[in-house]
């Protein structure tokens, strides 16, 4: 039967409130997100769930209900009643939906593939969550986050990424030189952004893997890391505007790097 809680200073209710800090997740190695959409996308893709806090109101929801008896009937995840209170003391949003998880951080390994998205020190975490979400539209393999990025188990990150970030390989390394060296290894041309670039036409794939690195919001890519790059692009600017944002600069670049991979699979 699952349980109640209606109290704030419930003690799982100050846990999952830690978890809101990167030390708490990464001590605890947990993390946690918000919402119907996610929920379900979750479970769909089997994210180790521990704990489920939803209230009556969630719970009308045909799928929500479904979804939450599956996993307390499993045995492997705790779920509570939570009062509106409650859920308002948990939730990092304004008009709560009704539903908060904490999930165990999946073991990933190296990601694995022929396309890639490399980020250098994307600190906004919703520019990162939007770019992971594109980057799976678009059929990339996998994401590389440097250290100074954003946290990719950080709540804005998750939700920014729209569910794609259950189930797109996401790896956050201590060095992204090293990586961007093993992908050269394996044969992967690196593609890098920069205003000093060359107009993005004709891209030079060949039937072989990529990776797109994209850099800070303010400064872009390193110069070390540019000077590691196979190749420069820059996107063409026709109006007044001095910059694209890097996540609207993330979809136009990564559409069309997508479509010449799919191009060149048919």
């Amino acid at each position: 039967m699952i349980s109640s809680i209606t109290s704030r200073q419930n003690d799982r209710v100050k846990a999952i409130r830690g978890l809101r800090l990167k030390k708490n997740r990464e001590a605890e190695d947990a993390y946690t997100f918000e919402g119907k959409k996610l929920f379900l996308e979750a479970c769909r893709w089997q994210v180790p769930l521990t704990d489920v806090f939803v209230t009556e109101r969630c719970l009308e929801d045909p799928a929500v209900a479904g979804a939450v008896r599956e996993l307390e009937g499993a045995g492997e995840c705790q779920c509570a009643l939570v009062s509106e209170a409650v859920c308002e003391a948990l939730s990092q949003q304004k008009t709560p939906e009704g539903i908060l998880c904490r999930a165990k951080k999946s073991k990933k390994g190296k990601p694995n593939g022929r396309s890639y998205v490399i980020l250098e020190d994307i600190r906004d975490p919703g520019n990162l969550g939007t770019i992971l979400r594109t980057a799976d539209a678009m059929g990339f393999d996998a994401v590389v986050a440097s250290p100074q990025c954003a946290d990719i188990y950080g709540e804005k990150v998750i939700r920014g990424s729209m569910g794609s970030f259950f189930h797109l390989p996401v790896w956050q390394c201590e060095d992204l030189g090293a990586e961007i060296a093993a992908l050269r290894q394996a044969g992967i041309l690196i593609c890098g952004t920069s205003l000093a670039g060359t107009e993005m036409t004709g891209l030079p794939l060949d039937g072989g893997g990529v990776a797109l690195i994209l850099g800070n919001e303010s400064h872009g890519i390193s110069d070390g890391l540019a000077r590691e790059c196979d190749v420069l692009w820059r996107l063409p600017i026709w109006g007044n505007a001095e910059s694209l944002n890097v996540s609207i600069a993330a979809g136009i670049m990564l559409y069309e790097i997508g479509r010449e991979l799919h191009k060149t699979s048919e």
